[in-house]
């Protein structure tokens, strides 16, 4: 264990060495950093395809490259909502939206959506932001443990395959 030292070490430091460790004791190919970050990846990626409300947002930012900007989370919402499928669960409230990005904050960022809440209220309630992002895969997942311990290149569009198609919304 004292001969082990990490390079750009993910969140968990302690668990990555010990893992870096054994995977020295018993000779395994390639690095348990790599191994750790790449399954992490693809639990954030399982996350994200299971969120209706991830997966709305990644499509409408593959449909609309401006983004969304500054405009209320109701708005938000209605905007997301030709993307609901019926039957699957949605938002009932702009404080519903707001708590599932939230929620997926770190596997959007992965994906290249950048999600920015404004904090201060205005009249017409918060505002949200969304925007597209550079993005590696290996380096933002590397970024995201590197921001979580103190508190882009290019992946194509088919990184998470996108399964959801505009529906008219219903009333």
């Amino acid at each position: 264990l004292p001969d082990v030292t990490l390079h750009n070490a993910p969140r968990m430091v302690d668990f990555t060495r010990l893992g870096e460790a054994m995977f020295m004791a018993l000779g395994e190919e390639g690095s348990f950093t790599e191994r750790f970050v790449e399954k992490r990846t693809e639990a954030m990626m399982v996350s994200l395809e299971s969120s209706p409300i991830a997966m709305a947002v990644i499509t409408y930012m593959q449909n609309n490259h401006m983004g969304y900007d500054n405009g209320t989370f109701k708005d938000l919402l209605d905007t997301l909502s030709i993307y609901h499928t019926p039957g699957e669960p949605w938002p009932k409230s702009p404080r519903g939206l707001a708590d599932a990005l939230r929620r997926h904050l770190a596997g959007l960022k992965v994906v290249g959506v950048e999600v920015l809440f404004d904090e201060v209220r205005h009249n017409d309630g918060f505002h949200v932001s969304l925007r597209k992002i550079k993005n590696d895969i290996k380096k933002n997942v590397v970024d995201i443990d590197a921001q979580s311990t103190r508190d882009t290149p290019e992946t194509p569009e088919s990184a998470i395959r996108v399964h959801c198609e505009p529906h008219s919304p219903t009333y």
